[in-house]
């Protein structure tokens, strides 16, 4: 009884430490010294770097490279690009098993969906909900570490957009997944600048054009999004770390 107590303890110190400090060193301990944990991320033209003069290293998968190895050192982590432009969920899925054994990830950070919102692609909310589940059922199946994150804005189509994320928080929760939550960051970013109906506002985090109005975030918009995928992955690594101590504890006791 007074084993038990002390790991239901033991358990509650360690989240409330994780929750506690999300941009701790919590990562350093585990990748010290050893090869670098490979994450994925896993997405469109917004995760590939549509329109960004220099993509390898001014995209989110860069920017979120460079920040783990300024906070944990260089090699630390490997963070792939796997961003294919004009891609909706139904091809995201298809390449999914290619991608798992070209690469054999620690994580795959999924941010899919934008490409679900035009009309030509005749796909509705119900669709990308199966998609997203079905590539979320095959990477936890092979040990992946998921990490799902919500549709940035798109000018002009706040319904559709706010539809796949309410799928995307939806799956998250069932499937106690962390999330990485990028509509409200880059909101909160733009409405500091003037009002979100002003495409001036827009301005200063997206590309515009007329054929591009409000899609793909700019160097200022991805720096946004790269601060909410590192703490969400920074708390995220805390916990399933904090758990696997504890495991290790039990199975050590009994």
């Amino acid at each position: 009884m007074l084993t038990m107590l002390f790991l239901i303890g033991l358990l509650a110190a360690t989240q409330a430490s994780a929750v506690s400090n999300p941009e701790t060193d919590a990562l350093s301990d585990e990748v010290s010294g050893n090869p670098p944990q490979k994450i994925v991320c896993f997405g469109d033209s917004i995760t590939f770097g549509y329109k960004l003069e220099n993509r390898a290293e001014e995209s989110y998968p860069a920017l979120l490279e460079k920040k783990l190895d300024e906070k944990y050192g260089a090699g630390a982590f490997e963070v792939v690009n796997e961003g294919i432009s004009g891609q909706d969920t139904r091809q995201g899925l298809a390449r999914l098993g290619a991608l798992l054994e070209k690469h054999a990830p620690a994580w795959v950070l999924v941010q899919y969906g934008t490409n679900d919102l035009w009309t030509s692609r005749s796909m509705t909310a119900r669709d990308s909900d199966a998609n997203l589940r079905e590539m979320v059922r095959v990477m936890k199946a092979q040990g992946v570490s998921v990490v799902l994150a919500t549709l940035p804005p798109v000018w002009g189509f706040d319904k559709k957009v706010a539809e796949i994320n309410a799928v995307i928080k939806a799956i998250a929760i069932e499937e106690d997944l962390p999330l990485a939550d990028l509509n409200p960051s880059l909101t909160s970013a733009m409405s500091q600048s003037g009002p979100l109906t002003d495409r001036n506002t827009w301005f200063e985090y997206y590309f515009w054009s007329s054929d591009d109005e409000g899609v793909h975030p700019n160097v200022k918009g991805y720096e946004v999004l790269v601060r909410t995928c590192f703490r969400t992955l920074s708390v995220s690594y805390t916990h399933l770390r904090a758990h696997e101590t504890v495991l290790d504890i039990v199975c050590r006791l009994l």
